[in-house]
C-alpha cells in the first residue's frame, strides 16, 4: 500500500500579471486501505467577489485533519462555518524554478510524515488488557 505524488511539469514559465511564475502541480493518489487520496487542505476564498478570489493552500494534512476536514466547505446560512476542504490536487505559482523544487520536496518530506503516521496509527493495538497487583 502506498501514496503516490506525481509532479507535474514546471519548465514552462507562465504570467500573472507582470510577474513571471513556475507553476507547479502535484496529484496524491492512495493505494492505503483508509488514508484517502486528498491529502492537500485548502481554506476556502472568503472574499466578496468569488471568480477574482483564490482558494489559499494550507498544507498536507495531518492524520487528525484526515478525519477533521471534509471534501468541501461547509456553508451555514450562506456563511462558512468550515472553510476548510481537502484535495488530492495541489497548485502552486513559484517564484522561481528553485523555490518550486524546494516546495516539492517539503510536499514529499509532509506526505511521508502523513503515511508513516497513519501506518503506525493502524498497527496500535485496539485492545489492552493490564493486570496491576
Amino acid at each position: 500500500m502506498s501514496l503516490t505524488l506525481t509532479r507535474q511539469s514546471v519548465t514552462d514559465q507562465a504570467a500573472v500579471g507582470n510577474q513571471h511564475v513556475w507553476p507547479l502541480g502535484v496529484t496524491a493518489v492512495s493505494t492505503t486501505d483508509g488514508l484517502a487520496s486528498e491529502i492537500f487542505v485548502y481554506h476556502a476564498a472568503m472574499g466578496d467577489d468569488p471568480v477574482n478570489s483564490l482558494d489559499l493552500f494550507e498544507c498536507v494534512a495531518s492524520l487528525p485533519q484526515m478525519y477533521e476536514i471534509g471534501l468541501s466547505p461547509i456553508l451555514h446560512e450562506g456563511e462558512y462555518s468550515v472553510p476548510y476542504y481537502r484535495s488530492s490536487i495541489a497548485t502552486f505559482a513559484c517564484r522561481s524554478a528553485e523555490d518550486a523544487d524546494s516546495l516539492w520536496v517539503k510536499i514529499q518530506d509532509d506526505a511521508t510524515d502523513l503515511h508513516n503516521n497513519f501506518n503506525y496509527f493502524e498497527s496500535l493495538s485496539t485492545e489492552e488488557t493490564v493486570v496491576i497487583s
